[in-house]
């Protein structure tokens, strides 16, 4: 029953920047493969991605393999959220946690989106535009990446097999670079 004014000024007063401890940065800075997992953006991914230093830290290892993972199905925060803004929406905020402007390739090498769509409409799908995608600024996977056992969720064994290989054709690829 408070006036909104009062509920803002409540708010602001609870509010906290969290920054990295050194041993996370520590973490990610020797990290070989930095995963962006797929989940409840707005209260569980969005928050951690703005803690002070974490992009920083993880535009600081150059040779990790940085994949983004986008959801299958849509959740109760992100109805209508396409492939294109889950992608968009950890950049935003990554790069609020960030001391200087950091490039999507600096975080992101590439992301993965699902396009095998499922008979059983347990949930709705996420949507992407490939036009949309091609605009970020990081490599696009469009492929299947479901569980064909569990519709809706990641195939977690075929994830891990193709992250596996993926990382050491981009570990050539980079040594080859130096």
């Amino acid at each position: 029953k408070m006036p909104i004014e009062k509920v803002e000024e409540y708010f602001s007063l609870l509010n906290r920047q969290v920054s990295i401890t050194d041993n996370v940065e520590r973490s990610i800075k020797n990290a070989d493969i930095i995963i962006y997992s797929a989940g409840t953006q707005h209260s569980s991914l969005y928050p951690s991605y703005i803690t002070n230093g974490l992009a920083d830290a993880i535009a600081s290892n150059p040779t990790a393999l940085k994949i983004f993972l986008t959801n299958i199905g849509e959740d109760y925060e992100t109805p209508s959220y396409t492939a294109y803004d889950f992608i968009t929406g950890a950049l935003k905020y990554l790069k609020k946690g960030a001391s200087s402007k950091l490039t999507t390739q600096s975080l992101i090498d590439i992301a993965l989106v699902n396009n095998c769509f499922s008979n059983k409409k347990i949930e709705k799908y996420v949507t992407f535009d490939t036009n949309e995608l091609n605009s970020i600024g990081c490599k696009i996977l469009v492929d299947s990446f479901e569980d064909k056992e569990n519709p809706g969720k990641h195939d977690g064994k075929g994830l891990s097999e193709f992250i596996l290989a993926y990382y050491e054709s981009h570990k050539i690829e980079k040594m080859q670079k130096q």
